[in-house]
């Protein structure tokens, strides 16, 4: 199954076509094959072809989008760091998001500073790391003192 996944990946991804709803799950298998790159790419396009911001596609599509590019280890580790944050900075700002998709957007800005901490030891990134994942903990209705 994989290989057809990939095969129809690279057809998606060069033709520029396809239904969202399908390119989406199309995506999902792919990660869950460790075929991020092309589930990555396959998002991509699902992006391009749904612009209804008020739907849960739109929404579903730009947080896998930003997990799939934090995670694609082809990607050089700080372009594809800043380039997920980004992301997860214009989704949090949207009002439709729901609060489990906060709280999880929250978590993955957590991780993602912790990656940079990890990789480049700048202890503001660690720092930023801890607040990101308070902040998702406390969207999730639990505070900490």
């Amino acid at each position: 199954m994989a290989a057809t996944d990939i095969i129809l990946a690279q057809s998606v991804i060069s033709n520029r076509s396809g239904d969202p709803t399908s390119l989406f799950k199309l995506a999902h298998q792919l990660h869950e094959d460790n075929n991020t790159t092309y589930a990555r790419q396959v998002l991509t396009v699902a992006e391009e072809l749904h612009c209804d911001e008020h739907d849960a596609l739109w929404f579903d599509i730009k947080h896998k989008l930003a997990l799939y590019t934090y995670k694609d280890q082809d990607q050089p580790l700080a372009d594809r760091l800043t380039e997920s944050e980004n992301r997860l900075k214009k989704l949090l700002k949207h009002s439709g998001l729901s609060q489990k998709m906060r709280q999880d957007c929250l978590g993955m800005r957590g991780g993602i500073n912790k990656e940079r901490w990890r990789s480049f030891g700048n202890r503001a990134h660690l720092e930023a790391s801890v607040s990101f994942y308070a902040q998702g903990v406390e969207c999730g209705g639990v505070a900490l003192d």
